[in-house]
């Protein structure tokens, strides 16, 4: 059984005009100025599947000293090197290759206990995160780690593909105890993309020396590890973004019965160079990569987009912001923004946002002290009201008992409120809103002074709706009374300086 990537359409693409199709990894390189994208509402495949294209395209095009020298791909795509590119590594994008599978190792089939022989095997369901598999409990589906999962070739491409970027650690026991992470799990990705598939290549493929180039190689060109090195937990650190976008964490091997032989693969190991798509913050140790937070969405770490707050943003959006000011495009970028959470196996929150950025944001002293007020206001502002209505929750559980009340009691009915999902959650379009109007040249003042009144406006919603709450009642009222002096110290910080108060009056 054959079934070349190359030839066959797996890709769920859309064309420029709006239609639908699945196409060949040919149609999609050779021709990428006739797709806008992936038609993909799976967050993680269409990342995976944008850097599985990436590291084809770091291939075939070649290194670069600087974003000027990618520019020309905005309008001039290279199509005859990646034809070459393809021709010359076509056997090895075979996903059934009896040979050389793409992105897989036959080795896999020796995995499990030596002893009694017996060869580790799950349902293809193991390499999507959203069926229910292992440890990895969902709500609607019901697969079986015992029964087989029958996919076309296409979707089980796709699986694999994404499950070797995105998979969890966790006990696998086919040449050691367990697998690692995939070099994409918990990051917080995000990638520029423009109005074709040709332009957000160009905008992602960032500049590479040719020492690194040289090295660099993606899973097709390797050598697969064998079963020795494999038991020894082999550590390889990255040599690049064509081998980190296809880094291969677990050794596995399709079949077709819908079952997979799975084993671990090679370790990562900590590399000093953070993934292109990930900017990179200060921690408690030194420099880290941003990571992914269930409770915390991009709007709140837009700091680091910019280069702000002593970080570096992520490289693909820097190079990206470069290429386009350079061509004269002062356009906002779209950015695709997201990821997975993982605990061991297990996917926690998995997320995919679509927002927009002015390129002269980025790497913007003046902008960057702004977003940070803006950030660093709402979080005084959320400490705050926190206080407030934590004591307006203990006023009206507080019915005089000597006794009083636990804390734990007021923490327990104070989140039952959801005053902070609500806070945070109604700011995210006024932030961006600030953010745009930064972008297209309105004064630090003027966005500074709006998000002071959004602020007021929130936390005043924010404390009638936990008044509500607590019903309005004489047990009620007598609360707001107690716990009102706190919420006029979150409005006292807020009020408007003298100053500017006078300013805007004239």
């Amino acid at each position: 059984m054959t079934y070349s990537l190359l030839a066959e359409p797996w890709l769920p693409l859309v064309t420029t005009d709006g239609s639908h199709q699945q196409g060949s990894l040919r149609e999609a390189l050779l021709e990428p100025s006739r797709w806008s994208g992936f038609d993909s509402a799976h967050p993680l495949q269409c990342l995976a599947l944008y850097r599985l294209l990436l590291a084809i395209s770091h291939r075939a095009i070649g290194p670069a000293d600087t974003s000027d020298d990618r520019a020309a791909l905005l309008d001039n795509w290279p199509a005859d090197q990646v034809e070459a590119y393809l021709n010359l590594w076509s056997n090895r994008f075979d996903l059934f290759d009896a040979e050389r599978p793409f992105m897989q190792n036959p080795v896999a089939l020796r995995a499990g206990k030596k002893e009694v022989g017996t060869k580790k095997h799950a349902s293809l369901a193991s390499l999507q995160i959203e069926l229910s598999s292992g440890n990895n409990r969902t709500l609607w589906d019901r697969s079986f780690d015992s029964e087989p999962l029958l996919l076309s070739p296409a979707r089980q491409a796709c699986a694999l593909i994404t499950h070797q970027q995105f998979a969890g650690s966790g006990t696998i026991q086919g040449f050691r105890t367990s697998g690692s992470y995939g070099l994409a799990s918990n990051l917080q990705l995000v990638m520029p993309v423009g109005s074709t598939l040709q332009q957000t290549l160009a905008l992602n493929l960032i500049p590479q020396l040719p020492a690194e180039h040289k090295l660099d190689l993606p899973c097709w060109e390797r050598e697969l590890p064998n079963e020795a090195a494999l038991r020894e937990n082999p550590e390889r650190l990255p040599a690049g973004p064509a081998d980190r976008y296809t880094f291969c964490v677990r050794a596995l091997l399709l079949r077709d019965d819908g079952l997979v032989h799975i084993a671990e693969g090679e370790i990562p190991a900590a590399s000093p160079i953070a993934d292109p798509m990930s900017a990179v913050v200060q921690g408690s140790k030194g420099p880290m990569p941003l990571m992914l937070r269930p409770d915390r969405m991009l709007w709140r770490d837009a700091t680091v987009l910019i280069g702000g707050a002593g970080s570096e943003p992520p490289a693909v959006l820097k190079h990206a912001a470069e290429l386009l000011m350079a061509s004269g495009n002062y356009e906002p970028i779209e950015l695709l923004a997201g990821g997975l959470v993982v605990d061991k196996g297990r996917g926690l929150s998995w997320r995919l946002e679509q927002r927009h950025l002015a390129s002269r944001l980025v790497g913007n002293a003046e902008a960057q002290a702004v977003v940070e007020a803006l950030l660093e206001q709402a979080d005084t502002v959320s400490k705050a009201l926190f206080g407030a209505i934590s004591a307006l929750c203990r006023s009206w559980l507080d019915q005089g008992s000597e006794a009083g009340v636990k804390p734990e009691v007021v923490t327990a009915f104070q989140k039952s409120l959801q005053h902070d999902a609500l806070f945070w959650g109604s700011l995210e379009t006024e932030f961006w809103g600030a953010m745009h109007a930064l972008g297209d040249g309105t004064k630090s003042e003027a966005v500074l002074a709006g998000w002071r009144k959004t602020l007021r406006l929130t936390v005043r919603m924010v404390w009638d709706h936990c008044c509500t709450q607590i019903g309005n009642d004489g047990r009620g009222l007598r609360a707001q009374g107690l716990a009102g002096h706190a919420f006029g110290k979150v409005l006292a910080g807020l009020a408007e300086p003298v100053e500017t108060s006078a300013a805007l009056g004239a």
